[in-house]
């Protein structure tokens, strides 16, 4: 039997149900930022892969700085995610997350090679959507950031929303050249 394919509106509710963390009612927002960065990397090139021991910095730095005040490491969103259906890791090994159902600790994701992205169906919903990008982003922004955080996000993560709505994604026939002029308003670029 085929695989379902998702619709739109499908993929707005995955999202916006995506299963965090709570303490005292309050949410982690591990997995939208992954989530968001992961958004961002797509709209900057549809084929990329994040490996883990490259990008582990960064997501380190959005947690710190968007996340919440307890400590915590990239490897949980990393590895976590895919249980909501909207991220695949591999490793040198093959697919799957490595280690046990719990968290595995950051130098078993750098070890095994560990990459992650945006699973097959949704890279190819976006593809065929292209304003599915933004209004992903926008849920995950509206349900988990304060609105006077939005904007600031976007340019942390690489996600210009605006380009999100109106050009075809980089790395999609057509789209490189549209993507890479940009509207000159939205202005997100990815911080290093």
């Amino acid at each position: 039997m085929p695989p379902t394919t998702l619709s739109v509106m499908d993929w707005l509710d995955r999202v916006a149900n995506l299963r965090q963390w709570t303490n005292n009612e309050v949410r982690a927002p591990h997995k939208p930022l992954l989530l968001l960065y992961a958004l961002g990397s797509f709209q900057q090139d549809a084929g990329s892969e994040l490996r883990y021991s490259v990008v582990e910095e960064e997501l380190r730095r959005l947690l710190v700085e968007y996340g919440p005040p307890n400590p915590t490491t990239p490897a949980y969103p990393f590895h976590h995610l895919v249980n909501d259906g909207v991220w695949e890791v591999r490793t040198d090994r093959g697919p799957g997350s490595p280690g046990s159902p719990g968290s595995p600790g950051s130098g078993v994701l750098r070890s095994s090679g560990a990459t992650g992205r945006l699973v097959p169906e949704l890279r190819t919903a976006l593809s065929r959507e292209p304003s599915l990008l933004g209004r992903l982003a926008r849920v995950l922004l509206d349900s988990n950031f304060p609105p006077s955080l939005h904007t600031e996000l976007c340019e942390a993560v690489g996600l210009d929303l605006e380009l999100a709505e109106t050009a075809p994604l980089a790395g999609l026939p057509g789209g490189a050249e549209s993507a890479a002029g940009g509207s000159g308003t939205g202005g997100c670029v990815r911080s290093s």
